[in-house]
């Protein structure tokens, strides 16, 4: 789903990240961009809102922030 960036953002370094996911799903890896503070919370549609996860990883986080899923995948993946 293409969305508007936001304004004042750096709509060339935005492509540029959705231009390397495809790169990385053209050589068989399954991923998504996604962002950090997602925009359902607010987030902006910016190049440092941004980053590309397994899309896998993506589902597990939701609209968790970068740090808060560290803490969530750590704690599913170690958990006793």
């Amino acid at each position: 789903m293409r969305r508007a960036v936001s304004p004042g953002s750096d709509q060339a370094a935005v492509k540029a990240i959705y231009d390397r996911a495809a790169e990385l799903r053209a050589i068989g890896l399954n991923v998504q961009v996604d962002h950090v503070l997602a925009l359902a919370n607010n987030g902006k549609h910016e190049a440092s809102n941004l980053q590309i996860l397994f899309t896998s990883m993506n589902a597990k986080k939701g609209d968790k922030l970068g740090y808060d899923y560290l803490a969530f995948y750590l704690e599913l993946t170690f958990a006793a």
